[in-house]
């Protein structure tokens, strides 16, 4: 169970909505998002879980997840982090051998997210 629920699911179902047509999971799920959602939570690992903030691997993807309503015990709010993260991913774009962003985005006023894939 993560730290923070709230922001687990939601980093959950964007990677079940944009992963919804990789070919290993095409095959399980058949397109469906729950099922797909279900899939990723089922086989993905959390190597960051904080209150704050979240990062899911799944195969060669990593989501990661901001609740900007969390304390991060650091001088910078959890948005400063993320959009500091989002902003220096995309511009190791195109690099090999460095993760790449596939989506991102905001959920309403609480929630950052970014989806990479490792090459």
């Amino acid at each position: 169970m993560a730290k923070n629920e709230e922001l687990e699911n939601m980093v959950l179902t964007q990677m079940a909505t944009k992963l919804k047509d990789d070919p290993q999971l095409s095959i399980m799920a058949e397109g469906d998002e729950e099922l797909t959602k279900n899939i990723v939570k089922s086989f993905c690992k959390a190597r960051v879980d904080e209150p704050h903030k979240i990062r899911l691997h799944f195969s060669n993807y990593i989501g990661y997840g901001y609740d900007f309503q969390k304390e991060t015990g650091e001088a910078e709010t959890s948005r400063e982090i993320y959009e500091r993260a989002v902003e220096k991913t995309k511009k190791l774009a195109g690099i090999s051998h460095v993760e790449q962003i596939i989506a991102d985005g905001m959920e309403g006023e609480r929630f950052g997210w970014y989806i990479t894939r490792v090459p």
